[in-house]
């Protein structure tokens, strides 16, 4: 199986892969996650994308975009790396628009003040019967790693 996150930089992308991984952890399937260079194997494979990628899209069971106000993205690029371009995120909005045209849509606010329904809402698209409030806590305990990158979780 093939699960693709797509979505805009600054956009709640990570906090949607981890929701994904955890709910297909907890299913108990094995699961094996990738960025921009994947390889498919059996099991479920998670790929977090930014750019849109035809094969990809081809390949993919199942596709959860993130969005966020246009506003919002750019501040947050400022706050994050210094740079919030609009023509890079009107470039960025286009990909999204591609994935999107057969995705299961998350909203940065649903993310953020409602993770137990974007949880159970991913279990229910993926047809997986699992403990929602015991993957919320889990979800819940995921923090940023000191320094580095955490390759579990794609934060830094």
């Amino acid at each position: 199986m093939v699960i693709v996150i797509a979505g805009i930089k600054r956009s709640a992308s990570t906090a949607c892969f981890n929701m994904v991984r955890l709910v297909c952890e907890a299913s108990g399937e094995e699961v094996h996650t990738w960025g921009n260079a994947y390889q498919i194997k059996d099991g479920i494979n998670i790929i977090k994308v930014h750019p849109f990628n035809k094969k990809l899209y081809n390949k993919a069971d199942y596709i959860f975009t993130t969005d966020r106000k246009d506003e919002d993205i750019l501040k947050s690029l400022e706050r994050f790396s210094g740079g919030g371009n609009p023509k890079r995120l009107k470039k960025m909005r286009k990909n999204l628009e591609l994935w999107e045209r057969k995705s299961n849509k998350l909203h940065y606010n649903h993310i953020v003040n409602s993770p137990l329904k974007c949880i159970e809402y991913i279990a229910e698209v993926l047809g997986v019967d699992v403990d929602c409030k015991a993957i919320l806590k889990e979800f819940e305990a995921i923090k940023p790693p000191k320094k580095g990158y955490d390759p579990e979780t794609f934060l830094f």
